[in-house]
């Protein structure tokens, strides 16, 4: 499976949308070809449309692509912000849609689109123009339902139960079940890439590796999450099949390739910041036997961390790093919204099935950083450094939404919280594997997103 080479067009150029994908992609063995970042604009200003199409013109007429990813909402719009503040008429940006479907008839293609969002805590302006782009994506379910389209995943941005993105999603899922059996209409926007790079992989190896799904709080699996409008189980089930895996029976005693293991809340769901920092351990125990008991039959095991929406659970992640090797879970996420989260650890799942099968010719060398990046992020910086530079922000008299003059300053203290609080930690889990954090940077200028510049010390490396 060697020489795959992926374009990829990104929702936007933050670093959970463009360099993780990136990363994992070049984990699993992938040449990736993407814009240069300065065509992607950034949270003000919208992406440069025509230089990113001129772009993609110009890696088509190069050849030798095997596959694209691509963010319809970059292609049509400029990205998500943009999208978000577009006033432009379907009849616009129809144009670029016909254009997408030529490329995709001459490489295979995988596309995401995103439902509107529905605001619930900020005071922005909603959304100009909802039935715009309620015909852009029953234009993609429309051209998938004609094999012009690979898979098709549109997502619902952050919402909330009775909204009116909740009644497009609604129209949406009626009108690709009755047309297309490649298109799913599914919660999530910022990590539909990495789930689209998961269906390709393994679509690549011909395989759908089974999922066994291992929750904290079974009796809150019913439960909605904050950001979303649909029950958790749901919620799962859609992920998991979207980046072409499948369901297996909970039974620890089925055969399974994947121990998805969900941190889920069993009441009310809650911030990041506000959470105790306690543990059950008549909880946690029987479940960390059963992540050590799939470890040890060599199954991979993945934990999303969803207990929390904007972070990692404070309490657990410090008790898995007391542990070697993070007690042998191989894939981690605990970012944003509980979509977010799932999609990233599945995909990571995915990739470490695949090199430990040797179905694809990637390396542990690069896939480490990766894990290490979601840790550092979610659990280092969004769970236990960003709590504390937001309080020292407000003692500046600043925001957190617009760091101004106090973007450096801020940049050094999560520089110095990462390097004292987290990765002292991380690397007593993992000493085979040392690293150094460079330089840590906020890319929309605000406290909400990290960049961290992660450095690979020399060392040996393994599963």
């Amino acid at each position: 499976m060697s020489g795959q080479v992926l374009l990829f067009v990104p929702l936007d150029d933050r670093p959970v949308t463009m360099d993780f994908v990136v990363d994992l992609a070049r984990a699993a063995g992938v040449e990736v070809r993407v814009p240069d970042q300065s065509m992607l604009g950034d949270r003000n200003r919208g992406g440069d449309v025509d230089r990113v199409w001129d772009w993609l013109n110009r890696q088509m007429a190069a050849g030798g692509a095997t596959a694209m990813i691509a963010s319809v909402d970059m292609l049509c719009f400029g990205g998500l912000v943009a999208a978000r503040k577009s006033e432009a008429e379907f009849e616009a940006i129809a144009p670029r849609l016909l254009r997408l479907r030529e490329v995709a008839s001459r490489v295979p293609t995988y596309v995401s689109a995103v439902i509107p969002r529905t605001l619930i805590f900020s005071a922005e302006k909603d959304v100009p123009s909802r039935r715009r782009h309620t015909q852009l994506n029953t234009n993609l379910i429309d051209a998938a339902s004609q094999e012009l389209f690979r898979y098709v995943l549109i997502g619902q941005d952050d919402t909330s139960t009775h909204s009116q993105s909740q009644a497009d999603r609604e129209m949406l899922e009626a009108h690709a079940q009755a047309v297309a059996s490649n298109v799913l209409v599914t919660t999530g926007a910022d990590e539909l890439n990495v789930r689209l790079l998961a269906r390709w992989l393994n679509d690549l190896a011909a395989h759908s590796p089974a999922v066994r799904i291992l929750y904290t709080y079974p009796e809150g699996a019913e439960l909605i999450p904050l950001y979303e409008s649909t029950p958790l189980i749901q919620t799962v089930g859609e992920h998991v099949r979207s980046a072409g895996c499948s369901l297996a029976d909970s039974s620890p005693e089925v055969e399974t390739d994947i121990l998805l293991w969900v941190h889920n809340f069993k009441d009310q769901p809650q911030e990041a910041r506000d959470q105790p920092g306690t543990l059950d351990p008549k909880k946690l125990e029987p479940i960390l036997k059963q992540v050590g008991a799939a470890t040890q039959s060599e199954k991979v095991v993945a934990l999303a961390d969803v207990r929390f929406a904007n972070g990692a659970d404070r309490a657990l992640v410090s008790r898995l790093l007391d542990e070697p090797r993070f007690t042998g879970i191989v894939a981690y996420a605990g970012w944003n919204t509980c979509s977010n989260t799932l999609g990233s650890a599945i995909a990571q799942a995915v990739v470490v099935h695949h090199l430990r099968a040797n179905t694809l010719p990637g390396s542990d060398r690069i896939f480490r950083p990766v894990l290490f990046s979601r840790i550092l992020d979610d659990w280092g910086y969004q769970a236990l450094v960003r709590p504390q530079l937001a309080r020292w922000l407000e003692d500046q008299g600043g925001v957190p939404t617009e760091l101004g003059v106090n973007e450096g300053t801020a940049e050094t203290l999560a520089l110095q919280g990462l390097r004292g609080d987290a990765l002292p930690l991380l690397q007593a889990s993992f000493p085979r594997h040392p690293i150094t954090i460079n330089r840590v940077a906020f890319p929309w200028h605000r406290l909400f997103e990290i960049r961290i510049d992660l450095e690979r010390l020399p060392e040996l490396y393994e599963f």
